[in-house]
């Protein structure tokens, strides 16, 4: 499902994003809640930085600061609203982590805070959106190391390494990553045609 037909965040109605939680809405490979920001601590940032980029090297989608959740039949169900101090700032934060230690960047990562009229009161959130990427594979820099990982319905993983090797090889080395698939076409039209002789002998 692609939510808001990736619309940016200032363009999503109030209304549509209340709705999360008055229809009790799941997670699903396109959506992701987070009950609080992520914490300034490293483990914080790395987690942060790992939500993120696992969306990018996705489908992409959004992520929504400031929404409970329940776990109900094993998915996480949009449940209410919890206001995200200084929503701004907040925003500022995330933008910044994620330009300075993801690479390659996202292009039109949209980072923005995000108020709800309610009756209970003004809510803020922070709402990110991050595009579908034809840069993917996107690492995240921890330490010394680059770390790939990826969403998979509302799973995020480490990505495997024939899945990472075939989109680096898409973004590095095209020629050969078409060579490739030029050569399994190949082979997969010669197994027809020889399925189709055989078929051809057996009704002859």
């Amino acid at each position: 499902m692609n939510w808001f037909d990736n619309r940016p965040i200032d363009q999503i109605a109030e209304e549509d994003i209340s709705a999360f939680a008055t229809n009790r809405t799941p997670e699903d490979q396109w959506l992701d809640f987070k009950g609080q920001p992520w914490s300034q601590s490293p483990l914080g940032t790395f987690e942060l930085l790992h939500d993120v980029s696992a969306l990018a090297n996705a489908e992409g989608g959004y992520l929504f600061v400031g929404i409970t959740t329940k776990k109900e039949q094993g998915r996480d169900i949009a449940t209410g609203f919890r206001d995200v101090e200084a929503s701004t700032r907040e925003a500022q934060r995330i933008r910044s982590l994620c330009q300075q230690f993801i690479d390659p960047p996202i292009i039109r990562l949209d980072v923005q805070p995000k108020t709800l009229q309610r009756i209970a009161g003004q809510t803020d959130l922070v709402g990110i959106h991050v595009p579908p990427s034809t840069r993917r594979p996107h690492a995240f820099r921890w330490r010394d190391a680059s770390i790939f990982v990826s969403r998979y319905g509302t799973d995020v993983r480490f990505m495997p390494v024939q899945e990472l090797g075939r989109q680096l090889s898409r973004i590095y080395f095209p020629e050969t990553e078409t060579n490739r698939r030029l050569g399994e076409l190949t082979e997969e039209i010669q197994i027809l045609r020889r399925e189709i002789e055989q078929l051809k002998e057996a009704f002859s």
